[in-house]
């Protein structure tokens, strides 16, 4: 791990850090508690972290690292910088994680604890966690992945909001911790939170075996990373083991609370084996009866490249209208895959907190794709990565520089284009 991110000290027992999107991460040892908390979105979005299972009045800053240590364990806070499952888990696909960084706190046990869990209390504002599940044989014969940390992790979303400044919605990802003895075994650790809605605390359970066979110290160590990226994939353009060809056409629905704007583009999440061309949609749900949405705008994008990337569709001003449900949707040209294997994908989550439906339609045509667009919505809720941009002008400076109240301009720049003075925000 590279260490990019670096811990401040504020006060005698007060530290941050700031994240590779400028997000504000605090941490505090006080009264034999540690505590952090993590915020996006000019705070509007919070977690906060308890942790009191070591029994320590003092701690050690050092190295970039925040420690506390008792006689049975010691618990180190630390930022994390974008990573890859290769890195740290010998992983053959190199999964790309933490986008824009985050914190991890390892624990090590010198002894054998007395339970083979421990309990985090939380405190959180409009979030919503939801839990990853492990894939089945049909998941991934549809053409889904998913790296090996986030089965049984946490996607957590802002509870009601996505699109424009809060692109997917996504908050962050609380990634599944591993346990790692002295001669280097392994064991997946189990979490769980008490409700999906702001929950209040999460239990980590380690296997039991383990720990009874273990050799000491062992550690554990959970991470929490900023993204708005989704965890997993779904192909969009593939041909099978057999080298036949698929394209499908996935998106889901939400309602469009703003005022009435016009639509400026759309954003997804793609990745692939072979450059793909795309074609991306917004709908208007079910404009023409139960599961029939007429056609909204639609963009296509030629040879989108293969590495993880947000694509921009640019779109021609179309209307939005308040309180409207639409579907945003992509789907890739199965012409452009080559070889048996090859796929195209976009990214997504299970059960993302602003989905009304999941929309998965393995019959369209990447030619002449429906219009309106004829398909009920999927049994299981995919948050798909991809969200639509509309005019939004962030606020100006609302401070004073220099005793003057709203000056014309700070340094020859205009106050209006000016989000933030110094990490403050207006």
């Amino acid at each position: 791990m590279t260490e990019k991110l670096k811990i401040f000290k504020d006060k005698e027992d007060k530290y941050h850090f700031k994240t590779k999107d400028d997000r504000h991460v605090d941490i505090e040892h006080k009264d034999r508690r540690l505590k952090f908390k993590l915020h996006k979105w000019d705070r509007e979005v919070s977690v906060e972290v308890f942790l009191d299972m070591v029994e320590a009045d003092t701690h050690k800053f050092s190295g970039n690292k925040i420690e506390v240590e008792d006689s049975k364990k010691k618990i180190r806070v630390y930022p994390i910088d974008t990573r890859s499952t290769t890195d740290f888990y010998g992983d053959t696909t190199d999964d790309i994680q933490c986008h824009d960084g985050g914190l991890r706190y390892d624990i090590k046990y010198f002894e054998k604890p007395p339970t083979n869990f421990y309990d985090e209390s939380l405190v959180c504002k409009n979030t919503r966690w939801a839990k990853q599940p492990f894939l089945t044989q049909e998941d991934i014969d549809r053409g889904r992945s998913c790296p090996i940390n986030v089965e049984g992790s946490y996607a957590i979303y802002h509870v009601s909001k996505k699109n424009n400044e809060y692109m997917t919605g996504k908050f962050g990802q609380r990634y599944r911790p591993i346990a790692i003895d002295a001669l280097g075994n392994m064991a997946w650790c189990d979490m769980e939170v008490d409700r999906p809605i702001d929950p209040s605390n999460m239990r980590v359970t380690i296997p039991q075996q383990f720990l009874d066979e273990a050799t000491y110290p062992i550690v554990v160590d959970p991470d929490f990373g900023y993204t708005a990226i989704g965890a997993n994939a779904t192909y969009i353009a593939e041909k099978d083991e057999k080298g036949d060809p698929f394209e499908a056409r996935k998106g889901c629905a939400w309602e469009f609370t703003a005022a009435n704007s016009t639509a400026n583009y759309l954003r997804a999440r793609l990745l692939g084996s072979e450059p793909c061309d795309v074609k991306a949609f917004i709908n208007q749900k079910d404009s023409g009866g139960a599961g029939t949405h007429a056609q909204i705008a639609t963009k296509e994008n030629l040879q989108c490249i293969t590495a993880g990337h947000w694509e921009q569709f640019d779109l021609a001003g179309e209307n939005l209208t308040q309180g409207v449900d639409y579907i945003l949707s992509v789907i890739g040209n199965e012409d452009d895959m080559h070889e048996a294997m090859d796929s195209y994908r976009v990214n997504y989550d299970y059960n993302g907190a602003t989905s009304l439906e999941t929309y998965l339609d393995p019959h369209d045509d990447y030619d002449a794709p429906a219009s309106p667009w004829v398909e009920n919505p999927y049994v299981s809720d995919l948050d798909i990565s991809i969200y639509v941009n509309y005019p939004y002008v962030p606020p100006g400076w609302q401070g004073k520089i220099s005793g003057i109240t709203n000056p014309a301009k700070i340094m020859g720049i205009p106050v209006a284009g000016i989000v933030k003075v110094k990490g403050i925000p207006a």
